[in-house]
């Protein structure tokens, strides 16, 4: 695995910033190796395909259509006490009851995220999530310990279930 907070060994960086084209998104990669006075080697590459190149620097093995992680993927976590919003800028949220019921809200989110919601303290009472578009489900009530609801988010269509394993899902 290459040092990440060394990258100056790297034959290539980006240079300036995004722009648009008929094709899409494209970056300015610049290469670093040439020799001081010499002209410097410009290229493009989509999204995608920057995507590719900084799995192969990570040392995942990447395809087109595929990134194969070695290590597992590890996100950020939101702690949920009672009642709330459920957030949209992590991908799990821990779900703590503290005696009474709680209503959970999900706001509308970007069109193929995923969130995962799980009970991790039954302080009495349930959790029950209404998210702000849905698609097949009304509600999702989190019961106990251990009930977890895979989401993913579909612009057209609002959250919809992937995915649940013992809460109670209302239609």
């Amino acid at each position: 695995m290459n040092d990440l907070n060394n990258l100056e060994h790297l034959p290539t960086a980006v240079s300036e910033t995004t722009s648009t084209s008929s094709s899409g998104w494209f970056l300015k990669l610049i290469d670093r190796s040439a020799k001081e006075g010499t002209s410097k080697r410009i290229r493009s590459m989509t999204l995608a395909n920057l995507a590719l190149f900084i799995a192969s620097l990570l040392g995942f093995t990447a395809t087109s259509s595929l990134i194969t992680l070695s290590a597992g993927v590890v996100a950020s976590q939101q702690a949920l006490s009672g009642s709330g919003a459920v957030n949209l800028t992590t991908l799990n949220t821990n779900i703590t009851t503290t005696g009474s019921a709680a209503a959970l809200t999900l706001a509308n989110g970007t069109s193929g995220q995923i969130k995962i919601l799980r009970m991790v303290v039954d302080g009495g009472g349930d959790a029950t999530l209404t998210p702000t578009t849905k698609t097949g489900f009304s509600t999702i009530t989190f019961n106990d310990v251990g009930d977890v609801a895979v989401l993913q988010y579909v612009t057209t269509l609002g959250w919809m279930i992937i995915s649940s394993s013992g809460p109670t899902v209302a239609t």
